[in-house]
């Protein structure tokens, strides 16, 4: 698996993810990414061992989405993006990430929407 963290700054734009929101609540978080042309989309981090198995997202019009209970504020993560031709791509979210020397690390929960 590649770990495609600048995904947002060499990524062909057909290929790549658009975030549309990740929102927390009290509970839990919403998760929701515009991917038409996955094959599947998992989130993944720490908080599941980075198997993307655990999180699998839901496919409607070339939307996924997915409801995590217990996925709090500061919680790191990546969406798995898997091809049609199935190549998988860790892809951090630019709205929410630490930056570093190494560059963009993990997307982190914030109670904001992105």
């Amino acid at each position: 698996m590649m770990d495609y963290t600048y995904a947002f700054v060499e990524a062909p734009l057909a290929s790549m993810p658009v975030p549309l929101r990740v929102q927390l609540d009290p509970a839990g978080t919403h998760f929701s990414i515009w991917q038409p042309n996955a094959k599947q989309v998992c989130v993944v981090g720490p908080f599941n061992r980075w198997n993307g198995q655990a999180h699998r997202m839901l496919k409607s019009n070339g939307y996924w989405r997915l409801y995590i209970p217990g996925f709090h504020d500061g919680m790191e993560y990546k969406f798995e993006v898997m091809t049609a031709n199935e190549e998988a791509y860790l892809v951090a979210e630019p709205a929410t990430c630490p930056w570093d020397a190494e560059g963009v690390t993990e997307a982190v929960g914030r109670r904001l929407l992105v």
